[in-house]
């Protein structure tokens, strides 16, 4: 029997904090499994999906809500699945001064540099595209390096890459609800999201922001027992992943299968459905009980006609025996045996409308006690 693939290649955009993170997470607990895990780190994030399309690899991440990536991939985005979603990010926004939770997304954003991970990547476009919608003008993408007056990156609950910038003077964004309504309602792909402050730190606050979830992305040609094998094993270890990031908890077989970006492999179908037999499996026993039973009927049915149908045969030997009794036996007086042929053929016609004998046989029995009459009348 062939083993299923349990080598991976992941194409990954190399400026990219939580998607690295994520690998290294899924890295160190497939190992222990007997996996292998090849990182290949790309350019931009479309290089990671055209890959993943092309075959070079098997695995990259994305962001569940990044539908303009899809526009833009057009027809190569035809060949990517949803493995599974793998974890939960937050959109996280730092200004160098605080801000009051009732200020516009206007207000901040209008007119800054603002900086990101990856320039021309998955959240760059994105991002250009949303805030195109709310008509925020002035916006300048900038890498974090590049004086931002803004950063933004969709981050980990309570991740150590915020407690950094937090430590270098930078102040996390609670934004208002008009903004997180914004979002959320035009996408179901976002959910609202209260991350609160740290109890007992006076200087730690809880902000209000939206939150997305990474997809595991494989190719359609990836095999559906490889696939179904590499989600049973991280469902099956969610919490080893868990006990590192909170992240993770998003790990879970009753997502909404509607609200994925892309398709579910096969795979994973086929894992999430393993409890969930078809009908004819889930009544098996009852369909083969039912259907013995039926055999059983129609055996006996066969049966009882059989009997029926010899019991009738029988009779009509009776009467072809008597009749040639009848003409071995005869006495010379023709008008006895032209009586006794009479009550016999009388009697073959009533026992044939009671048991509906067989006709053919009847007529045959009809026809020789006929001719004999006619010869007795002779």
């Amino acid at each position: 029997m062939i083993s299923p693939k349990k080598s991976f290649r992941v194409a990954i955009q190399k400026d990219t904090y939580v998607h690295h993170q994520i690998f290294n997470h899924l890295d160190t607990l497939l190992k222990k499994r007997g996996y292998q895990l090849q990182l290949i780190e790309t350019e931009n994030s479309i290089k990671s999906f055209q890959m993943v399309s092309s075959g070079d690899a098997e695995l990259t991440f994305v962001n569940n809500h990044s539908y303009r990536m899809m526009e833009i991939l057009g027809p190569e985005a035809s060949n990517l699945r949803a493995v599974m979603p793998i974890a939960k990010r937050v959109f996280l926004t730092f200004t160098r001064h605080p801000i009051a939770d009732t200020t516009s997304a206007n207000s901040i954003f209008s007119g800054k540099r603002i900086g990101i991970e990856e320039l021309g990547g998955e959240v760059n476009t994105t991002l250009e595209d949303r805030f195109k919608r709310a008509k925020i003008k002035g916006i300048k993408f900038v890498s974090f390096d590049d004086e931002p007056e803004i950063l933004v990156y969709w981050g980990a609950l309570y991740g150590k890459r915020a407690e950094g910038f937090e430590k270098k003077g930078w102040y996390p964004v609670s934004f208002n609800k008009d903004w997180i309504e914004f979002n959320t309602e035009f996408d179901e792909a976002l959910e609202p999201i209260n991350i609160a402050g740290v109890p007992g730190d006076p200087l730690s606050y809880g902000i209000k922001t939206f939150s997305t979830t990474v997809l595991m992305v494989g190719n359609s040609y990836l095999g559906e027992t490889a696939c179904y094998e590499l989600a049973k094993t991280i469902f099956e270890n969610r919490l080893e992943l868990l006990s590192r990031e909170r992240m993770y908890a998003t790990i879970n077989e009753n997502f909404d299968k509607s609200s994925l970006l892309l398709p579910l492999h096969d795979g994973t179908r086929s894992y999430i459905l393993r409890d969930q037999p078809t009908l004819l499996e889930r009544y098996a026993d009852a369909i083969a009980l039912l259907i013995t039973v039926m055999a059983v009927i129609y055996g006996a049915a066969q049966a009882i006609k059989r009997g029926i149908l010899q019991k009738r045969k029988d009779h009509l030997d009776t009467y072809f025996l008597e009749y040639l009794q009848i003409r071995k036996y005869s006495s010379k007086d023709s008008a006895v045996q032209k009586r006794k042929l009479t009550e016999l053929h009388h009697k073959a016609i009533v026992q044939m409308t009671k048991e509906k004998l067989d006709k053919e046989d009847f007529d045959i029995l009809s026809q020789m006690i006929q001719q004999e009459l006619a010869i007795l009348d002779k």
